[in-house]
């Protein structure tokens, strides 16, 4: 989803700092590798680019050490002003991201679990990744 003020964005991008540059750029590569993805692979590559957004902005407000899942709610409750994103939902997202990643990302082994399979739908991932595209971009105008 591309916004209408797409120039804009482009602008404020290059006016941050280096390092958050590299926080917002390589969160964008995660993004768009999840784009590429279908199923847990795109979830995963979505929940990890809000975690390199909530990552960074937990640092910034001394929280680095926060539990990740808590961390991730924390960021989107900062984004979505009405949030009806649960701590429930971001537990699932990131126990999905978990599953994925710690079962090793060329395990595809991992990805013929019927559970995990029947878990994903396409509905769900294109709501994960809108949730990262909003994110992304009020993260950027936030700057």
């Amino acid at each position: 989803i591309v916004p209408d003020d797409v120039s804009d964005l482009f602008v404020m991008y290059e006016q941050l700092e280096d390092d958050v540059k590299n926080v917002f750029f390589n969160a964008v590569c995660l993004y768009c590798e999840g784009m590429r993805l279908e199923g847990i692979k795109a979830v995963s590559y979505y929940v990890i680019c809000l975690e390199t957004l909530a990552a960074y902005e937990a640092k910034m407000t001394g929280k680095k050490d926060m539990n990740k899942i808590d961390m991730i709610y924390e960021f989107l409750q900062t984004v979505f002003t009405k949030s009806s994103l649960s701590h429930k939902s971001v537990e699932e997202l990131y126990s999905i991201r978990s599953a994925y990643v710690h079962n090793g990302i060329a395990n595809n082994d991992f990805l013929d679990e019927v559970f995990m399979k029947s878990l994903i739908s396409n509905s769900y991932c294109e709501t994960v990744e809108r949730i990262a595209n909003y994110a992304l971009i009020t993260w950027l105008k936030k700057r």
